[in-house]
């Protein structure tokens, strides 16, 4: 009877041992299977997310004023020279006006400065006059 109960117990222990180890192995072949799932959808997701960004491409939602980027680009460009052609007629413009008002003085400065000589000169010249008339009444009167 020692005997009986002893292989049973052994075959019960063995029993259990070969349930234990099927279960570990089955639990391992789930979480292989669950990470393989999880790589494939992680795969997936990555293959929908990636997508070749070509700027002659517009995006096509639809809207009037739509266009690609190498568009956008272009016409910034444009924008940017015409804006620059712009500004250098403004500063050729600003450059004239200022070349005109100095000519303007520099005219107002000789009419000024012929006046003064000519003012200068007359002063002089009456100076004259008056000493030569004040001379000649001395010379007459003494």
């Amino acid at each position: 009877m020692d005997e009986r109960r002893g292989n049973r117990a052994r075959l019960q222990a063995e029993a259990e041992a070969r349930a234990r180890e099927r279960a570990a192995r089955e639990e391992r072949e789930r979480e292989e299977r669950a990470d393989l799932i999880r790589k494939l959808r992680a795969m997936a997701v990555l293959e929908k997310k990636v997508k070749v960004f070509d700027p002659t491409e517009s995006a096509g939602m639809g809207l009037l004023e739509e266009m690609s980027l190498v568009e956008l680009r272009e016409r910034l460009e444009i924008n940017k020279v015409r804006q620059r052609e712009v500004e250098r007629e403004k500063r050729s413009g600003i450059a004239q006006a200022k070349m005109g008002r100095q000519r303007d003085l520099q005219e107002r400065l000789g009419n000024i400065q012929r006046l003064r000589q000519s003012a200068a000169q007359a002063n002089a010249d009456a100076k004259a006059r008056r000493r030569a008339k004040e001379a000649a009444a001395a010379a007459a009167g003494g």
